[in-house]
């Protein structure tokens, strides 16, 4: 992969590039990282394909793309509904976070997710929405939306130039900050988990609308049928 022209910036936001990283990245098995923060990953995988009658033997053959798909049907397979809604995006979110954690630690690791997080948020959200089938300036939608959302939610203000790295890592630590006894616990509470519709929208909701043709539990069941 060539990201020369535009690493030398310190960020890529050319389309071009943008469309090889994600794809690679969407390729990448989550077994060929090296970081140990997959565990975390890996164990969610494997009780995910054991509860959708998939072969959890097989997890090792999972891409980044598919665990996404994973991810998003502990809330959409309708498997966990005994459980309510709430806990199902609650689980969600977990599994986010875990995946928020396994890119930060991956970043000097793979040139493919260190590619991926010098993308501008700006560009890939653009990138995205253009795959959605927005056109001209109303590719600018998702980016625009999205930028108030994290102002609100965690009061950091995104730029041209921001990266999904520097992003992901603002995103790290609000979600890590301690509890103060002078401020109200249930405040506290609200803060951090909007703060995780953040998260959920630059990793899942977003990636899910550009390329809903592939979020198709039932196609991954066949594949890693027993």
């Amino acid at each position: 992969m060539n990201i020369t022209n535009s690493n030398h910036k310190g960020f890529i936001d050319n389309p071009d590039e943008i469309e090889k990283i994600v794809k690679a990245l969407a390729d990448t098995p989550v077994s060929w990282l090296k970081c140990s923060r997959k565990e975390a990953i890996f164990a969610a995988l494997a009780e995910f394909m054991t509860d959708a009658g998939m072969d959890a033997e097989r997890k090792d053959e999972v891409t980044y793309s598919e665990a996404l798909i994973m991810m998003d049907g502990i809330v959409t397979s309708g498997m966990y509904e005994y459980n309510g809604r709430d806990w199902c995006r609650n689980m969600r979110y977990n599994a986010l976070a875990h995946l928020l954690k396994m890119l930060m630690c991956e970043r000097k690791l793979n040139i493919v997710v260190h590619a991926f997080m010098s993308i501008t948020v700006k560009s890939y959200l653009c990138y995205l929405a253009g795959k959605i089938g927005l056109t001209g300036k109303n590719k600018e939608i998702l980016y625009e939306t999205f930028r108030l959302n994290v102002e609100t939610y965690i009061g950091y203000s995104l730029n041209p130039k921001t990266t999904i790295e520097m992003l992901l890592t603002n995103l790290d630590h609000f979600q890590s900050r301690c509890w103060l006894p002078a401020e109200p616990i249930e405040e506290f509470e609200k803060m951090i988990k909007d703060s995780y519709i953040c998260l959920y929208m630059i990793m899942l909701e977003y990636y899910k609308k550009a390329f809903k043709e592939e979020f198709n539990l039932e196609k991954l069941q066949e594949k890693y049928k027993k």
